[in-house]
């Protein structure tokens, strides 16, 4: 199978990663006041792809926790039975910095489907930044449901800006972004070990997916295996070009029997089968005038089409009517053909027209009458002589 790094459009460096906090930090943080990135509609949103180079302030990492601030994991899961859940992300302030804001999109991947969804999140905490745990202000309901997580979470295209000033406002993202971090790397927040994937549409049916796999939780170790292959090390986001509807196993190194997921991804296909269609064969019998067989060739033509197809584009072109010579047979193949998105289908059709038989003349035998045979003899041959002309062949 080939294997691609994640690709992206933005001019900053999207390399997804997994986060992996030590429970041990988190838990020493629990049921504490955590200061809350709230909404924040103060600011346009930004181009995600400005190249906002600062790092006065930046994202070390992220994790899913409830809503008293305690992280929802492997060691944890559980105690819940059904609960909602909320981002936390923890943050390094290198310089008194003032007034937090953020813009990212929270990205949502369904355990069961691999279906990701995103919300467009922009936040803001008045103040001083801290170096430490920000909740941010979204819930995330339903994330446990019966004892299970139905989902896994990530941050992409995170922009971070601040103010040099404790003025209690957001420093909107405009101009030369001079305060601001945009180069952080996306990442997937720690939670309880799930692993799922998805593709992006595509036209054919038969096309490779791009397909997207994602892991998280864990001893943070895993291995894939694709179409039930070998294992091979997996580093919890890899994008694979495989077969649509492949399958997957992703599996905790350290705990392979308890920490495994098994799934399918399949692309949806957004094209229809191209289909040519060609009419029947046309065969006009000989001594067909001009007008019929043009209007024939017209109908034969007009009868070449196609259905379904993404993007299809009719590639030949049909071969034309000869001149009208009733002594010269027609003998047409149209070899009708039809390419898309996916590739290029063709069927073909024949036009004929027999050409007239050739004319053919009998003539009599030479006969010789008697002298003195009367007239009217000589009439009753003469007209019998001429009826025994005949012919065959030709047109009209």
């Amino acid at each position: 199978m080939k294997k691609i790094l994640p690709k992206s459009n933005l001019t900053r460096t999207l390399l997804l990663g997994l986060v992996f906090l030590s429970l041990g930090v988190f838990q020493a943080h629990a049921q504490e006041n955590y200061p809350v990135l709230a909404a924040s509609d103060v600011c346009d949103p930004a181009d995600s792809t400005v190249n906002c180079t600062s790092n006065s302030t930046d994202l070390n990492d992220a994790y899913i926790g409830d809503s008293d601030g305690n992280p929802i994991n492997d060691s944890t899961i559980g105690n819940y039975t059904n609960e909602s859940a909320y981002l936390f992300i923890n943050i390094t302030d290198k310089s008194g910095k003032y007034d937090l804001y953020t813009q990212f999109n929270l990205v949502i991947y369904d355990a069961t489907t691999g279906l990701k969804t995103t919300d467009s999140i922009q936040a803001h905490a008045p103040g001083p930044i801290q170096t430490g745990i920000y909740q941010v202000y979204k819930e995330i309901p339903g994330y446990v449901t019966n004892g299970e997580i139905n989902s896994l979470i990530g941050i992409e295209d995170m922009i971070i800006s601040w103010d040099v000033k404790d003025n209690n406002l957001p420093t909107c993202l405009e101009g030369n972004y001079a305060q601001c971090n945009g180069q952080i790397p996306d990442i997937i927040a720690e939670g309880p070990f799930i692993a799922t994937g998805n593709a992006p549409d595509v036209a054919c049916d038969d096309s490779n997916i791009e397909a997207t796999i994602v892991a998280s939780g864990g001893s943070g170790e895993y291995e894939i295996s694709i179409n039930n292959s070998t294992f091979q090390p997996f580093d919890g986001l890899e994008v694979y070009t495989v077969a649509n509807g492949s399958s997957f196993i992703v599996r905790d190194v350290n705990n392979p029997e308890i920490n495994v997921s098994n799934f399918t991804v399949n692309a949806n296909v957004t094209g229809s089968q191209l289909n040519p269609i060609c009419p029947d064969n046309v065969n006009l019998q000989s001594c067909s005038t001009e007008a019929e067989i043009l209007t024939a060739y017209n109908n034969w033509v007009s009868g070449f089409s196609y259905s379904g197809g993404s993007n299809p584009v009719i590639t030949s072109t049909p071969p034309d009517l000869p001149a009208y010579d009733c002594s010269v047979p027609v003998e047409l193949t149209y070899n009708f053909s039809v390419t898309d998105d996916c590739g290029t289908e063709s069927c073909s059709s024949t036009f004929t027209v027999t050409e007239a038989p050739a004319v053919s003349l009998t003539a009599p035998e030479a006969e010789t009458i008697a002298a003195c045979t009367s007239q009217a003899d000589v009439n009753t041959a003469f007209t019998n002589w001429l009826n025994e002309v005949s012919y065959s062949g030709g047109c009209n």
